[in-house]
């Protein structure tokens, strides 16, 4: 059995303003090439399909035409979508019918009354011979977890275990056919290389809450290739088509897996989707802004790639040479993102601008004038907030007070 593991499309993403749907053309169009030329019994795709819950109409539009793009290029390919954490589960379940009658099988939510039916897929050759069966376990938040344990789990026993109680039954049902067995997954599992992501918010779980019996994991969640063994099996993040924060510096690969039979360790090998643009960081070594401006009347003209650019500094840059900046870069056919300060004093409050960490009911009894003190001494190490952003702050406030009275009266 051979299958092509993907996942984290983020379709619809805007970057600093900027449509990706073409990139995400280009990509599918690589992976639609490798499809037709690899023949692979089964197309994964483990989450984070959309990059927002409730997605434009574009991004759905777009998602159709990947989709049949993929199927075109193998008709008989068993196509496996799962929901992710960025991912509405009603929204992706309303067409999943509709797609199941072109090979399509779309498991968003988790149907707990009759889980081995709706959550175990059959992957069968064109002439209707079982290759294997693959576990679709979307997304599920955290605190749905003690809603899936199976009726004779113990109501005494962690979230967690009842989370694995829910997998292993959904795993030893796949097993009873002895053939390869696939399970899926979203979530950020223990041992994964992470570092491209905010650390804050992920919450690590270790493999063993998948349960035990399958030959390959196909996670989603996290944009950096990573594997993880154990035993004979794998549990795998293939990572995201191509970059979704400037911070993603590394190959980006969908991942093809041969299982020959159950039980057998799975063969994984790579295959790099170029991207249609770059994402740089400008300089390679940053400076002050005054010298940066120097560097970058020297760049290369390009076709449309990002650009971030670092500059060493501890206030503000100024707005002149930011624009100054802007323009000359657009004028080399840059997308330009934004100025990205990078401060030369270590971490310390000054001046009596001591940053407090305001929680969601604090913020809305806050003054916003003291909500923007506290952000930039946040941003810039303590400084206090220049008194010329703040009058003019305080005068749109003002404005904004005048005519929200005046719409009321």
């Amino acid at each position: 059995m051979r299958i092509i593991h993907t996942s984290d499309w983020h379709i619809g993403q805007s970057f600093y303003n900027y449509s990706r749907d073409d990139e995400h053309r280009h990509f599918a169009k690589q992976l639609a090439n490798e499809i037709y030329r690899l023949k692979p019994d089964a197309l994964i795709v483990a989450g984070d399909i959309f990059d927002v819950a409730v997605p434009s109409i574009q991004a759905q539009k777009l998602l159709v035409e990947i989709l049949t793009m993929l199927h075109d290029a193998c008709p008989s390919m068993k196509i496996v979508l799962i929901a992710g954490n960025h991912d509405s589960a009603s929204r992706l379940d309303i067409h999943a019918p509709l797609w199941h009658n072109i090979n399509v099988e779309i498991v968003a939510g988790v149907n707990h009354d009759k889980p081995a039916e709706s959550h175990i897929i059959k992957v069968k050759s064109p002439d209707g011979k079982l290759l294997g069966n693959i576990v679709a376990v979307p997304y599920i938040a955290e605190y749905n977890y003690s809603r899936y344990g199976l009726p004779s789990a113990d109501t005494d026993e962690t979230p967690e275990k009842l989370i694995q109680n829910f997998h292993q039954y959904l795993l030893d049902e796949a097993q009873k056919d002895n053939v390869p067995v696939i399970m899926t997954a979203h979530l950020a599992v223990a041992g994964a290389e992470s570092w491209s992501h905010d650390q804050s918010k992920l919450s690590y779980h270790s493999v063993d809450m998948m349960g035990s019996g399958y030959d390959y994991l196909a996670l989603g969640h996290i944009h950096h290739p990573s594997t993880i063994t154990k035993d004979n099996s794998l549990a795998r993040y293939c990572g995201s088509p191509f970059k979704l924060s400037f911070d993603e510096e590394f190959n980006h690969t969908v991942s093809v897996v041969s299982i020959n039979f159950h039980d057998e360790k799975p063969l994984v090998s790579e295959i790099e989707i170029a991207p249609l643009y770059k994402s740089i960081k400008f300089p390679d070594t940053p400076t002050d802004s005054l010298s940066t401006l120097e560097l970058i009347k020297g760049l290369k003209p390009s076709n449309g790639d990002y650009i971030r650019i670092d500059i060493v500094c501890d206030k503000p840059v100024d707005v002149s040479i930011r624009h100054k900046i802007e323009e000359i870069v657009s004028e080399k056919g840059y997308r330009f993102c934004l100025v990205n300060t990078i401060s030369t004093k270590s971490p310390k409050v000054e001046n009596d601008a001591k940053p407090v960490f305001l929680s969601a009911e604090s913020i809305r009894k806050a003054n916003p004038i003291e909500i923007a003190r506290n952000y930039y001494a946040i941003k810039y190490n303590g400084q206090q907030l220049p008194i010329d952003i703040e009058k003019c702050l305080q005068t749109a406030i003002n404005l904004s007070d005048t005519e929200l009275r005046e719409e009321n009266v």
